[in-house]
């Protein structure tokens, strides 16, 4: 069953909050809310426009190109739930917390915070694979997309990155 959607100043209208993170000579903007909404401004004074501008740019680009706009969460999180495991699994866990030397609680949620990290990335990877597909189409040369596996050493986990190549035809 499909959602109605709503107008595009409905979305518009919505409060989003966001996140600024000091960086060296910068300022970080991210909206938490909305997928791959972020910039960077060097100036503090500017990170209240800034943020206004590209919440705005990233509404009208995805209300434009047809994808779902995320409303706000107003949900209030307590950093706690609970879930249940296989022993097996609750095992393996807890060795492997004890090897990295960390509490099991932490190694979880550390964890869980690649594992989404991860996600977050791969998904921004297909949504930009499927514009490039989409210029492709616009354009009057071709634009050839290579999708490659690469094993990250850094971690313990192995996650698997996508890279891309973008090749004139």
């Amino acid at each position: 069953m499909d959602i109605e959607r709503q107008p595009l100043e409905y979305y518009l209208s919505l409060d989003y909050p966001y996140t600024v993170v000091p960086d060296e000579e910068s300022f970080f903007i991210e909206f938490p809310d909305l997928p791959g909404c972020m910039t960077q401004v060097e100036d503090k004074q500017e990170v209240v426009e800034a943020a206004e501008d590209i919440r705005t740019l990233w509404i009208e680009g995805e209300y434009e190109d047809g994808n779902d706009i995320p409303e706000p969460l107003d949900a209030e999180y307590s950093g706690k739930f609970v879930t249940r495991v296989p022993k097996s699994l609750h095992k393996n866990l807890a060795r492997a917390a004890k090897r990295e030397g960390m509490s099991l609680n932490a190694y979880v949620c550390y964890l869980l915070s690649e594992q989404n990290a991860s996600a977050r990335i791969n998904q921004q990877l297909t949504r930009i694979e499927s514009h490039f597909w989409s210029m492709n189409n616009h354009m009057s040369y071709s634009v050839d997309v290579e999708q490659s596996q690469q094993v990250e050493p850094r971690t313990s986990l192995k996650g698997r990155t996508k890279m891309y190549k973008v090749v004139a035809a």
